[in-house]
């Protein structure tokens, strides 16, 4: 049985000489082809993207949410973070309280 690449496209690219060293650099570091390391910058770049994008979308909904609503979600936001600091991660119990610390 012979071993198939992943479906692959060829294609021409003129970069900067520097970047080109960078990434000869890094392929020789990491034991990876030059292909492969600029398809790892490629879709770091991508996931970079959408994370950008993700967070202005975040951002644009929070802005356009009606007051009350965001007051609540406050309520909402403090309430689950005082629950999880009373959690021992460990075993998903509550915490033993310490002498002289409140609770959030």
């Amino acid at each position: 049985m012979l071993f198939r690449m992943p479906n692959r496209k060829r294609i021409t690219l003129s970069l900067p000489a520097e970047l080109v060293a960078r990434a000869d650099r890094t392929a020789r570091a990491s034991g990876k082809t030059r292909s492969a390391v600029m398809t790892d910058w490629l879709r770091a770049g991508a996931r970079n993207l959408a994370s950008v994008a993700l967070d202005a979308e975040i951002t644009a909904y929070y802005a356009s949410m009606p007051a009350e609503e965001a007051r609540d979600d406050e309520v909402l936001a403090r309430a689950s973070l005082a629950a999880a600091r009373a959690l021992d991660l460990d075993d998903g119990r509550p915490r033993a309280r310490t002498k002289g610390r409140k609770s959030a």
